[in-house]
């Protein structure tokens, strides 16, 4: 494609747990002097697609077997005890600390949304795993930080935007949410401490682009001046909506345009 300028759009309620998953995508890890390396995925809930046949293919019984397995839940419930008992290792949480965490996301579901797992998908899984794992925020930080730095590097001619997305609790938009407040007092947890968290989770963002030489795109900003934050998420599963990827689409232009005067008059 031979791009000028690339976007790195940055979820900030939930893809700084998912830089700790290692499951059907590559992941990052330490090797054993301490620096990240990308590793291939864990197959858990897909098959690796450089598999040609093997045991659990062949075996009629040990797929059906599988099959079961996936349907109760028990199949990713095992896979997640063991990714997860590495970070609990890392931070030396016991494997209580895992269970507890696992029974947390259980009770995030929220039956009365059309999408029961909406809350759990879009902030508290993440709020939940820096409960348990109180180590991992930094950590997460630390690995976007080599992430952006990788990508500099890769790329030393092309400009690099960063433009992290806030989330419906950061933007306000859930604030006053009854059906939210409860789930979160369900759970331990206040809307205060989710947003500071999330709000520590921007800045660094915004400081980690300034080190790394990105340009950075103040979403929030925007996010939390739109006279009515609940239109930019989806009601159903509290994606963000149409309006805020054209809001979105908008800041990031702006940003952008600048960096593209300034290459079209370079020969």
């Amino acid at each position: 494609l031979n791009p000028r300028v690339i976007i790195f759009n940055l979820y900030i309620g939930n893809d700084f747990y998912d830089l700790f998953r290692i499951d059907d995508r590559p992941y990052l890890a330490k090797d054993a002097n301490g620096n990240y390396k990308i590793h291939s995925p864990v197959w858990i809930k897909y098959r690796d697609p450089a598999l040609q046949g093997g045991s659990m293919q062949d075996s009629r019984v040990l797929f059906v077997l599988k099959k079961i397995l996936q349907k109760a839940d028990l199949w990713g419930n095992w896979m997640r005890v063991r990714y997860l008992l590495n970070t609990a290792r890392e931070q030396n949480q016991g494997i209580g600390s895992i269970f507890k965490y696992m029974w947390d996301i259980k009770r995030s579901v929220e039956p009365s949304l059309w999408y029961p797992g909406a809350y759990s998908a879009q902030i508290l899984n993440q709020q939940i795993f820096f409960k348990y794992f109180p180590k991992s925020k930094e950590e997460s930080l630390s690995r976007l930080s080599f992430l952006l730095k990788m990508i500099k590097d890769e790329n030393p001619d092309i400009k690099l935007v960063l433009s992290p997305i806030p989330s419906a609790t950061l933007s306000g938009a859930l604030k006053g949410s009854s059906v939210f407040q409860n789930k979160i007092n369900q759970l331990g947890l206040t809307y205060s401490e989710i947003v500071e968290s999330e709000q520590e989770l921007f800045n660094r963002c915004r400081e980690i682009a300034g080190e790394q030489g990105w340009i950075f795109v103040d979403l929030l900003s925007s996010f939390r001046a739109y006279p009515e934050p609940k239109v930019l998420f989806m009601k159903q599963d509290l994606h963000i909506s149409p309006e805020a990827s054209r809001l979105i689409g908008e800041e990031e232009a702006k940003a952008m345009m600048p960096l593209i005067r300034e290459m079209q008059k370079s020969p």
